[in-house]
This record gives structure tokens, C-alpha cells and sequence, in this order.
């Protein structure tokens, strides 16, 4: 009897250890995480690099907190290969101006097709709060607009006081989600928060579409001085102008894409109702050095007008000038008081010309110039841009012939894909 009851007890202890492993692995199995992320090296200055381990151990912490992600602790697989879904969380400090106080830049990327999720910038960081406003901007990272209702789950860190709401560090609503093409079956935020799926492939084996577009509509204020062997007029006429830009890459992970712009201009002054339209099109390489700036090269072919008198006691005659520009720039994104802008520089110089103007069509025009461009974000997706360009064009000929073109345009444009 006495070996019987000993069996039991055997058997019993062996069928509950079975039992709390089964539950064990089926609780362990329902919090697994479907999504992986990666925390790339933070990008420091050498006056915070001592503080790399503890800023590293606060963005793992949060993570981990929010239960949306395993952390993956290396990466020597190559990705392509990876079976999981993986993200890279990848984080940028620099010091300001301001003594003791840093921008932050942070993005959630999707490495198997070179996209960007998510993206918050904080501008002027204390470095008393720094740790905390990496807190709440992993958050923002993670749930999006509804950061807000998760920020009870830092509040178990005890190694920074939450300072009041009146004094919290600024952080910015995030950037709109990078938009995947209609026809993919999942949504990258879908995933991330939390919404049903659907059963057809991951977004991860369709490949995002390469463009993107830029819609504009702007009213242009045009001061022309022709100067010629009779008399010297100046033009000023308002035109309206509606622009379309197309983007495109070679790849999903090229980072330089080609730009493609189209301008078509009516003038809506009085007393120039007969001007021709102007219009110009280009074609642009724009090569990124990061994030920030890049450089432009390209070709751009124009058409514009002008008007002047070519003869004693003769009318006010309309001409014609096109030119064809060799066009090169730098572009750049700057972010001040938690907003980015957008500016561009362009010169151009002409390779070819061709005027009408009577008397002159058959004279040899050279031309230069340069074009001024800044925009920002002023409502929803709207955004605001003022262009300011000046052009100077001298016609050799029998007697001295020259142009001055100055533009100011002030509107709105929309992008699409971006």
C-alpha cells in the first residue's frame, strides 16, 4: 500500500508539473508578441556619450513596457531572410544653440522595404528631462495619436520624477503615417495598432510604389524691364500658376529620387489678355547627403514673354523668349519652433535660346538666373510656399537689346505619396 501511495504521489507531482508548464507556455505563447524591433545605437554627441547606456536602457525599458514588440538584441541575420516582422527604432540627439538643452529625432522603420513608419522631431529638450521626453516620444512612436492614454505605463519608472503637464517637455503630434499603396492588403499602422488584419500576403511581399506627388496652385506678381535701342518699357502683370511634381525612385531603397516638374502660367492682369501662357518643364536628379540637405541637377525648359516697341511710332509688340536651362541647387529640411521647412536654392544659366521679337529673333541670347523656394506645413496636409526668382537675359544683336525678370509667387501645394 505503502509503495501504491507513493506512486500516486509520483504521478500526481509529475501531472501538475505538466499542467503548470501547459499553462506556463499557453500564457507565455498568448503575450508573444508578433512584432520584433530592433534598437539601433543612438546617435550622440561626445558630451552625452557617458549617458548612451542609460538613454539605451530607457528606450528598451519603454518598449518593452508597451508589450507591442520583442526587442531583437543583434542583428547579424541578413534581414531579407529574417521570417518575423521586424522594425528598427532609430534615434538621433544634437545639442542647440541653447547651452544644456537637444533636438531629438526618432523614426520606426520598416527595413525590409527601406520605410519609414513613423517620425517624431522634439525641438529645445532640457537635458534635466531628456530621459523623459525619450519616454513619451517611444510612446508616440509606438500607439500614434494615442500616445496620451498610454503614458500611465512609464509611470513606473522611479529614476525621473513625471514633472507636471505645465512643464513637460514640448513633443509634437506625429507625422502622418507614410501612406502604402491602395492596393496593399495591410496597413503598417493597422498592424501597429492593433486592428484586425486581413488574411491576405503581408504588406512586407508587396513593395511600395515609388512615387510620390505635389500638387500647387500659386499667384505669381511678374516685373519685366525690357530695354531696348528705342525705349525702355516695364511690364508688371499677376499670373496664376498651376504646378504639378512628380517624384521617383529606382528602387524602394533609393534614397535620390528624380523630380519631374510641370508649370503652366495664365496672366490675369488687364492690358496683357493677349500675352501667351508661359510654361516650363524640368527634369531634376536629386541627390540626398541625409535628411536634412541634398543637392539638385537637372535640365529645365521655359517659356515666357515679354513685351517692348521694335520701331519708331510703332505699337507695343508681344514677344516670345525660350530657353532651355542647365539648373543646379541645394535643397534642405530645417525644423524651428517644432516645424519643419522646406528651402531650395537654384541657379540656372542657359544652354540654348530662342527669341522672336522682330528685328532680334536671329541674334544670340544669353541668359542667367536663380530661384528662391520656402514652404511649410500650414493646415492638415495644405502647405504654404513663396518662390522669389530673377532672370537676366542679354540679346546681342545690332543695338543693345536686354531683359530683367523678376517673379514673386505666393500659394499653396499639396503632397500626395510622401
Amino acid at each position: 500500500m505503502k509503495l501504491f501511495r507513493d506512486v500516486n504521489k509520483s504521478l500526481l507531482r509529475s501531472l501538475m508539473i505538466f499542467l503548470l508548464l501547459g499553462i506556463h507556455v499557453s500564457f507565455a505563447e498568448e503575450k508573444k508578441s508578433e512584432l520584433y524591433m530592433f534598437i539601433q545605437p543612438v546617435k550622440l554627441t561626445a558630451e552625452l556619450e557617458k549617458d548612451r547606456q542609460g538613454i539605451q536602457q530607457v528606450m528598451i525599458q519603454t518598449v518593452l513596457t508597451t508589450r507591442k514588440f520583442e526587442i531583437m538584441l543583434s542583428q547579424e541575420t541578413k534581414i531579407q531572410d529574417l521570417k518575423i516582422r521586424l522594425y528598427e527604432l532609430k534615434s538621433i540627439l544634437t545639442p542647440s544653440e541653447r547651452p544644456g538643452f537637444y533636438h531629438i529625432e526618432m523614426e520606426l522603420i520598416n527595413p525590409k522595404i527601406a520605410k519609414t513608419v513613423r517620425s517624431v522631431n522634439v525641438q529645445m529638450v532640457s537635458s534635466k528631462r531628456l530621459l523623459y521626453a525619450i519616454r513619451i516620444m517611444v510612446l508616440q512612436i509606438v500607439f500614434g495619436e494615442k500616445y496620451k492614454e498610454k503614458i500611465k505605463l512609464i509611470d513606473e519608472f522611479k529614476d525621473l520624477p513625471t514633472p507636471p503637464e505645465s512643464t513637460s517637455p514640448g513633443v509634437p503630434e506625429v507625422k502622418p503615417v507614410a501612406p502604402l499603396p491602395a492596393n496593399n492588403p495591410v496597413n503598417e499602422t493597422s498592424l501597429l495598432d492593433g486592428k484586425k488584419k486581413s488574411n491576405t500576403p503581408s504588406s512586407e511581399d508587396v513593395r511600395p510604389s515609388n512615387f510620390a506627388y505635389k500638387l500647387g496652385s500659386y499667384f505669381q506678381k511678374q516685373t519685366i524691364e525690357s530695354s531696348g535701342q528705342l525705349k525702355d518699357v516695364t511690364s508688371e502683370m499677376m499670373n496664376l500658376n498651376l504646378e504639378l511634381g512628380i517624384y521617383w525612385k529606382y528602387s524602394e531603397t533609393d534614397q535620390n529620387p528624380m523630380i519631374f516638374n510641370a508649370r503652366y502660367g495664365q496672366i490675369i492682369s488687364k492690358n496683357f489678355e493677349k500675352s501667351p501662357s508661359n510654361w516650363a518643364l524640368s527634369a531634376l536628379y536629386n541627390k540626398r547627403m541625409n535628411k536634412s540637405y541634398g543637392f539638385l541637377g537637372g535640365l529645365a525648359l521655359e517659356n515666357s514673354s515679354f513685351v517692348n516697341y521694335y520701331a519708331i511710332a510703332s505699337d507695343i509688340e508681344v514677344g516670345t523668349l525660350k530657353t532651355l536651362w542647365a539648373q543646379l541647387g541645394i535643397d534642405s529640411n530645417i525644423y524651428y519652433f517644432k516645424r519643419k521647412f522646406y528651402f531650395s536654392l537654384n541657379f540656372f544659366k542657359s544652354l540654348l535660346s530662342q527669341i522672336n521679337f522682330t528685328g532680334v529673333s536671329n541674334s544670340q541670347v544669353s541668359s542667367s538666373g536663380y530661384e528662391i523656394f520656402a514652404g511649410s506645413r500650414v493646415f492638415k496636409n495644405f502647405h504654404a510656399g513663396l518662390r522669389y526668382s530673377s532672370y537676366s537675359t542679354q540679346i546681342i544683336s545690332s543695338y543693345k537689346f536686354s531683359n530683367s525678370d523678376d517673379r514673386i509667387s505666393l500659394g499653396v501645394y499639396y503632397p500626395i505619396g510622401f
